[in-house]
């Protein structure tokens, strides 16, 4: 990876920024600890994203992964995990994750993936779009894997998952994250064919 001077990133940051549902009005996005590579069909971004306008520390995305690819044709849409250890905390949090997605746009339900529905939710400006681009193989890869966060838009997509265990952010949390990211650039673009 080459690390991008802050001021360079600028086009990128607003390519980057597509992807995310925030309101405009609220939000003065800055990139920052930013990482390029070149990839086979694309590139691979890593980056922090962050809220300037915040008055407490604006942090968005911790050590994101993006992926920009001419070979991907998005919609928009953001992937929300649940929580999906069993209890009544969890299902407090996910009740309260569901009062909260609504801000980043329209619900987009899959009553035939009640696996996917378990782990996920799915919001997008475009809803109709979103739902023809969901078919059925790739809400089943999706369902198979847990605690993701995708934005994306056109010809891109970030990616940061959770860890439950909230142990240090360390280098072989960040190879996994790579890996999960990579992954997903295979499911999207099969979905894109």
């Amino acid at each position: 990876f080459e690390y991008e001077h802050q001021f360079l990133a600028q086009p990128l940051l607003e390519q980057i920024t597509r992807a995310y549902p925030y309101p405009q009005t609220n939000v003065r996005y800055e990139m920052k600890n930013v990482f390029r590579k070149t990839i086979p069909d694309g590139e691979m971004v890593i980056f922090d994203l962050i809220n300037a306008a915040s008055e407490d520390d604006g942090q968005i995305e911790n050590q994101a992964v993006g992926i920009i690819s001419p070979r991907l044709k998005l919609p928009h849409f953001t992937l929300h995990p649940l929580a999906d250890i069993e209890g009544w905390a969890t299902n407090l949090a996910n009740r309260v994750m569901r009062t909260v997605v609504a801000h980043s746009g329209a619900l987009v339900d899959f009553p035939e993936s009640p696996e996917f529905h378990k782990k996920y939710l799915l919001t997008s400006l475009d809803p109709n779009a979103a739902r023809r681009f969901f078919e059925p193989q790739l809400l089943h890869h999706l369902a198979q894997t847990r605690l993701l966060n995708i934005n994306a838009s056109d010809n891109i997509f970030t990616l940061t998952s959770i860890d439950p265990t909230r142990k240090r952010f360390d280098q072989q949390s960040m190879a996994d994250r790579i890996d999960k990211a990579m992954q997903i650039f295979q499911l999207l673009q099969q979905s894109n064919e």
